[in-house]
């Protein structure tokens, strides 16, 4: 057997401390940890780097791009990009799961999710539904395809059910605080987004100004037309004379 193919156990291996500790040297479970921690760091970066460059060749594709033969072309740069999103979030879930065996409950817990496929999508993108989410299970169940695996035949962003610009929100890995200021494309990324959540957050106060002026405006109507109304009633005291009026013209009017 080749030396490249004998599989190596490390510390993660192992399910519970106690067999850690008998198996194990010195602190070399806190060093994985420590190794999977940056794994995972850096992987998150491989899925944030990757989610922009498909943003950016998707708009520029959509804009510039025309010819069966360009098209195809741009379809495989778009390709081999969810590649390179899709193996960043194998090798981030791998490390994930490392971490969780080794330290369950320590501090990177806090900064560093579950990563989902439905978290694995960029700022301008649309989240999955749950219709969206309850038949890609189904389509996992068939067996089209396994559940680590992308579905990359897909133009980003093209959906059969999406929800509103307002109703959406971002997936947890836009949101790490450890991200360095001197990252200005992910700072300029993130300030843009902001700017839109605000654009609708301030376009929703006015709708709801408008609305309640419109309801209000619907009772004080609603209010005059009964008033008036109840100025066309004809043959009764305190009303207009019913003097040259046809008979089935009052009946209507009463």
């Amino acid at each position: 057997m080749e030396p490249k193919k004998i599989r190596l156990f490390l510390p993660s291996d192992l399910t519970t401390v106690s067999l850690r500790s008998l198996a194990c040297v010195g602190s070399l479970a806190d060093d994985e940890a420590q190794l999977c921690e940056a794994e995972a760091t850096d992987a998150l970066e491989g899925v944030w780097e990757g989610l922009r460059a498909r943003t950016m060749c998707t708009r520029y594709k959509i804009q510039n791009v025309q010819g069966q033969q360009s098209n195809t072309r741009a379809g495989g740069v778009l390709r081999n990009i969810n590649i390179w999103i899709h193996a960043s979030k194998i090798r981030y879930r791998r490390a994930h799961t490392a971490m969780q065996t080794l330290d369950r409950d320590g501090p990177w817990s806090e900064v560093l999710k579950p990563l989902d496929d439905k978290d694995v999508c960029s700022l301008n993108e649309q989240a999955l539904t749950k219709e969206e989410a309850r038949e890609r299970e189904m389509r996992i169940q068939r067996g089209f395809h396994n559940e680590d695996e992308e579905e990359i035949d897909i133009e980003p962003g093209i959906v059969a059910m999406v929800q509103g610009e307002g109703r959406r929100t971002l997936s947890w890995i836009w949101y790490d605080p450890t991200v360095s200021s001197d990252d200005l494309a992910f700072m300029d990324a993130v300030q843009v987004e902001w700017c839109k959540s605000r654009a609708r957050m301030l376009r929703w106060k006015e709708e709801v100004i408008l609305l309640v002026e419109e309801i209000h405006r619907m009772q004080e109507f609603s209010l005059s037309k009964g008033k008036w109304w109840e100025g066309q009633k004809v043959g009764e005291p305190d009303m207009r004379s019913p003097h040259g009026l046809s008979a089935e013209l009052i009946e209507g009017l009463n």
